[in-house]
């Protein structure tokens, strides 16, 4: 029985949920079956544990009905009545938790009862409260929707009125729930990559809803704008512009967004950004920037207030990029508790050494990533490429060889990364290799380095690379590289 549809549920209740769930199974309303309540309370002591040998299912049986014969099937239909107590009160706690849902219920029920005065009293309630809900999405337009129904049979069944007025505002209402939707759906189809990795078209209708919204948008909810600008920026990213409006929009307040679809599209506008930076475009790393500090101070970043290690990384990498060090120098320390406790002094340490690398203070940089624990695989090859910068800095021989060749069969040995992943991070370790024996007198020129360097497309922090290869031409001059590994 421990294994029972039923446990594995209950499994999943807090405390408080049980309690709660202890006094709904009580409750004569929802329960009239004397032995289920027997059931429940057997199960109930052998919380949180769930033990096997407590739940045996003769064992629970014959506490229930002592004496008796072990009787499977009456076994198996207490345990259906107590299961089905179990979904009837997961289906209440979440119905509590949508007041829009609740109040639409107790407005249909005066409707149907015939209760005229009090239903137009509790209508106007229901409406006011539903001017009041802070997100102007599909939601919102399905309950207006909705409440306008009911209002529309009233007036025709009770005051036998066309009611023109309340149809055009419900078919507006619809036609709102219906694009946000739609556009919702496709979005996040699109935002997986699922339809067009092998070239398929847009999914069905979507180019005429489009076509609609283009044509309409400025009398839109702000909800439809947006998605629509994010579709456009899905399907054609080289329009710049469709970005712009969609940041615009996200920074209006009533844009319609819950916490958890403003957040995907925010991953999605910063994974944007990321690729028109591969691509060239080097003001989109400001963007990135500013996309992560519009999304910082509202929590969209934090569940039960810790955030991810990568976000953590993400930001300091891109303030420190673009000379934040103040910023991101707050930003570490601030946010450092909202790591996980088992990466918490890892995923600092790094993040430390990282800005400390910045500020050219290349033994405090080494004294935090001595104290670095692995997260995942990411994380180390973020360490060794830090830590090959640092050796390179400070001239370090042995060390910056002997990581070159460790790095190297690390990441050949590495399955879970693709062949492109791979081959851009082992490009950057033969440059960097080539650039320090230019640094340290190996051989005296840069020139076919540069030609080479310049040509590589797939390759792993270019503009450090471009940036030391400066500073030795400035140094060393710039005439041919002798043959040799580059």
């Amino acid at each position: 029985m421990h294994n029972s549809k039923l446990i594995q549920i209950m499994r999943t209740l807090s405390a408080a949920e049980l309690a709660r769930f202890d006094k709904y199974v009580h409750s004569p309303f929802f329960t009239v079956h004397d032995d289920t309540i027997r059931l429940f309370e057997e199960v109930y002591a052998t919380y949180p544990a769930f033990e096997p040998e407590a739940l045996d299912a003769e064992r629970v049986y014959a506490r229930i009905y002592p004496g008796a014969a072990y009787n499977d099937g009456r076994m198996r239909t207490l345990r259906k009545y107590l299961l089905k107590l179990l979904l009837g009160f997961l289906g209440q706690v979440e119905l509590e938790k949508n007041s829009l849902e609740l109040d639409r219920y107790q407005v249909q029920a005066l409707y149907k009862r015939g209760l005229d005065k009090y239903f137009l009293k509790q209508m106007e309630d229901a409406e006011r409260k539903l001017e009041e809900f802070p997100h102007l999405n599909a939601d919102y337009f399905k309950y207006r929707f909705q409440l306008a129904q009911l209002r529309i049979e009233h007036q025709v069944t009770r005051e036998s009125r066309w009611a023109p007025r309340e149809r055009t505002e419900a078919l507006q209402a619809l036609d709102h729930y219906y694009l946000a939707e739609k556009l919702n759906y496709a979005s996040a189809l699109i935002m997986n990559r699922a339809v067009f990795e092998d070239g398929n078209t847009l999914p069905p209708l979507l180019k005429e809803v489009l076509q609609y919204c283009e044509q309409e948008l400025p009398e839109l909810p702000l909800v439809v704008q947006a998605y629509f600008h994010l579709i456009q920026v899905m399907v054609s990213p080289q329009h710049v512009q469709h970005y712009r409006a969609l940041r615009k929009l996200l920074g209006l307040p009533h844009h319609g967004f819950e916490p958890h679809d403003l957040l995907n599209i925010y991953s999605f506008l910063i994974n944007y950004c990321n690729q028109q930076y591969r691509k060239g475009a080097e003001q989109f790393l400001t963007e990135m920037f500013e996309l992560y500090r519009e999304i910082l101070p509202v929590g969209l970043l934090f569940d039960n207030n810790m955030t991810a290690s990568h976000h953590y990384k993400n930001i300091t990498t891109l303030g420190l990029r673009l000379g934040e060090y103040e910023w991101t120098e707050e930003f570490i320390e601030t946010y450092k508790n909202h790591i996980a406790t088992e990466y918490r002094q890892g995923v600092y340490n790094y993040n430390k050494a990282h800005l400390l690398a910045y500020r050219r203070d290349f033994s405090g940089a080494l004294k935090h990533l001595r104290q670095v624990n692995f997260i995942d695989p990411f994380y180390r090859i973020s360490y060794n490429l830090l830590l090959l910068k640092i050796y390179y800095e400070c001239e370090e021989v042995e060390p910056f060889y002997a990581l070159c060749t460790s790095f190297q069969t690390f990441m050949r040995r590495k399955k879970k990364l693709s062949a492109s992943e791979r081959e851009i991070y082992l490009n950057f370790i033969k440059f960097a290799k080539a650039l320090f024996q230019i640094k340290t007198g190996e051989h005296h020129q840069a020139a076919r380095v540069r030609k080479r360097l310049e040509a590589c497309h797939k390759l792993i922090e270019q503009k450090w690379l471009m940036e030391k290869l400066e500073e030795l031409e400035g140094k060393r001059g710039n005439a041919s590289l002798p043959e040799g590994p580059a």
